[in-house]
C-alpha cells in the first residue's frame, strides 16, 4: 500500500518511474560499504549490489528527463540495528532545475499527503511519540545553531580547536576524523535526540562523510564555500530522508 501511494502521488506530480539496475559495475555510494556479487561466466568480473540508484537517476536528469523516481531494493554492508538493514526498500526522486530549499518544500508536501492518504489524519503515533504533520515543519541550520551555541563559527576553526570544542560536550577521538564529521558529531550529540517532530536540518559542512562522494553529488553552498546545499529530514529522533 505504501509503495502504491508513493507511485500515485509522484505520478500526479508528473514524475516518470524508472526501473534502476541492481547490479552496478562500480561503487556508486562511497559513504557505505558495498556488497559484492561475482559471476562465473566472466572470470574476474565483479559487481556491487546497488547501494543507491542516485547516479542512474541523475544521468536521466542531465539527459532531459526533468522528474524521475524509483522504488527499489538497495544493499549495504552495515550492522543491523533499529534504523539499519543490509537490504531495504528505498524511494528516490529527483527534479531538475530546483534547489535544496524547493526539495524540502516538496518533500514536506509529499509526506503530508502520504500520511493523509494512508491513515486519514496528520497526527500519528510513532515509537510512543505523537508526531504532528499538520504544522509547518521546523528547519534548523547546523551552522547557525552551533554558532549561537558556542559563540564562534565552528566551520572556520582549525582542527585542534574543533577537537577541543568536541571535548567540551563529551566527545573524544582516538584517531583523526575530518573537521566536517567532528561538527556533525557535536551537533548530533547536542540535538539529535530532540528532533522528534518532523524537522529538516541543513547547512552541512563540506567534508562531512555523509556527503563526501568520490563523484561530486551536491552543489556548493551559494554564499559559503565551507558548506553544501543538502538537507536531512528527521522525525522520532531518526533520519527519514535526505536530499
Amino acid at each position: 500500500m505504501l509503495d502504491e501511494q508513493f507511485r500515485k502521488l509522484l505520478a500526479d506530480e508528473g514524475f516518470m518511474e524508472v526501473d534502476a539496475p541492481l547490479l552496478h559495475p562500480f561503487q556508486g555510494d562511497s559513504t557505505s560499504r558495498p556488497i559484492f556479487a561475482e559471476t562465473a561466466i566472466y572470470d574476474g568480473l565483479r559487481f556491487t549490489l546497488a547501494s543507491s540508484p542516485e547516479l542512474y537517476l541523475k544521468k536521466l536528469l542531465v539527459s532531459g528527463f526533468n522528474k524521475v523516481f524509483t522504488i527499489n531494493k538497495v544493499f549495504r554492508d552495515e550492522e543491523f540495528d533499529r534504523t539499519h538493514l543490509m537490504e531495504f526498500t528505498s524511494v528516490e526522486y529527483y527534479i531538475a532545475y530546483v534547489d535544496y530549499r524547493y526539495m524540502m518544500d516538496f518533500t514536506e508536501k509529499l509526506l503530508k499527503k502520504l500520511a493523509k492518504e494512508i491513515t486519514g489524519k496528520l497526527k500519528l503515533t510513532f515509537m510512543g511519540n505523537l508526531l504532528d504533520f499538520s504544522k509547518p515543519w521546523k528547519r534548523i541550520s547546523i551552522h547557525d545553531t552551533l554558532l549561537e551555541k558556542f559563540g564562534k563559527d565552528l566551520y572556520e576553526l582549525d582542527y585542534d580547536e574543533l577537537v577541543n570544542t568536541a571535548m567540551t560536550v563529551g566527545i573524544e577521538y582516538s584517531e583523526p576524523v575530518s573537521p566536517g564529521n567532528i561538527i556533525i558529531d557535536i551537533f548530533e550529540n547536542l540535538y539529535l535526540s530532540s528532533l522528534i517532530q518532523p524537522t529538516f536540518i541543513y547547512d552541512f559542512p563540506k567534508d562531512a562523510s555523509v556527503i563526501c562522494y568520490d563523484i561530486k553529488m551536491a552543489k556548493d553552498y551559494r554564499d559559503n564555500n565551507l558548506m553544501l546545499e543538502i538537507f536531512e529530514l528527521y522525525l522520532g529522533g531518526m533520519e527519514l530522508a535526505n536530499g
